[in-house]
């Protein structure tokens, strides 16, 4: 279940990028990035859990929801 979190965040985290930035720009991967430890963040204290792995077991089916549904204008 870890490794779908993982795998959904960094999946989001570039389509995110790939969506607002060129990927032709320097700056791409710090953008993935920068996308990547928001969605951490927000996930983490959505779950109130010190990291991503702490999520319970039957929290994860929200959890994958929050990720796919993801958006970073909410948060800012």
């Amino acid at each position: 279940e870890c490794t779908l979190i993982h795998s959904e965040v960094a999946t989001k985290s570039f389509s995110l990028a790939k969506d607002r930035y060129n990927e032709e720009d320097g700056d791409f991967k710090a953008v993935v990035g920068k996308y990547r430890r928001m969605i951490w963040k927000q996930l983490k204290e959505k779950f109130d859990v010190p990291k991503y792995n702490c999520i319970r077991r039957i929290d994860f089916k929200e959890a994958i929801q929050f990720v796919s549904n993801f958006r970073p204008e909410n948060f800012i």
